[in-house]
């Protein structure tokens, strides 16, 4: 209760000393402490708490306040909401969001961002299950969306490679002259071909199942919907 009434009052205090051209940065300097107390209430497991914590986030990433200093924080909490049950639709519609803002989630981060989603679309729950079908879907696309909107920031840049340090390439990892939209996008189109294959996956890490349907119903939409991103 402390830590929330703290935050009312900081945004308060932050709200009087801004004017229109510094208040979101203002507050964006200040999320970390305005993410605490949502981040207390999701901790409760509280399903009343949580509802009101998570709509609150998805107001912080709508109005881009949220750094991405605090998005491993987010997404570290909404995953364990998703271990234990707690209100995965909930859930649902805070990370597509999240994905889709700013680049605020990449690597490793992103990648449990899409295996939250891969997990709910073998919930019990059918009505969990249509919404991260769904959910799915959009991230999937989301993460090749990126990488043309990447290209087209360094349209006619060289790309930076970083210096190999001998040896052949890390099969868990992409290759250093990729930038960092288009080494996700490696990654996860990698991921879905092992998975279709029965095969372990290397960067969607927590992945327990996957239908060869679904797999292969991913991987026909990307290259359908991106062709530029393979074929150049």
């Amino acid at each position: 209760m402390r830590a929330a009434e703290s935050g009312v009052v900081r945004v308060r205090n932050i709200s009087t000393a801004s004017n229109d051209s510094n208040l979101l940065t203002n507050l964006r300097t200040a999320s970390n402490e305005l993410l605490h107390p949502l981040i207390l209430a999701c901790a409760t497991r509280h399903a009343k708490l949580v509802q009101i914590a998570l709509q609150s986030i998805q107001r912080l990433v709508q109005h881009r306040v949220l750094e991405a200093s605090c998005a491993n924080v987010v997404v570290s909490e909404l995953w364990g909401l998703v271990e234990v049950e707690c209100e995965e639709l909930r859930v649902l519609q805070t990370v597509p969001p999240l994905v889709s803002a700013d680049l605020l989630v990449t690597g490793n981060t992103l990648a449990k961002c899409i295996v939250m989603c891969f997990r709910m679309h073998f919930a019990k729950d059918p009505v969990v299950i249509n919404a991260a079908s769904a959910a799915v879907r959009q991230l999937v696309g989301c993460v090749f969306e990126r990488v043309i909107q990447e290209d087209g920031v360094f349209n006619n840049a060289e790309l930076t490679v970083v210096a190999s340090s001998g040896g052949r390439p890390s099969p868990r990892s992409a290759p250093p002259t990729l930038r960092p939209c288009a080494a996700d996008a490696y990654m996860l189109f990698k991921d879905l071909c092992l998975l279709i294959n029965a095969k372990p996956s290397v960067w969607l890490l927590g992945i327990h199942e996957m239908t060869r349907t679904l797999g292969l119903e991913l991987i026909e939409s990307v290259l359908k919907s991106y062709p530029g991103v393979f074929f150049r």
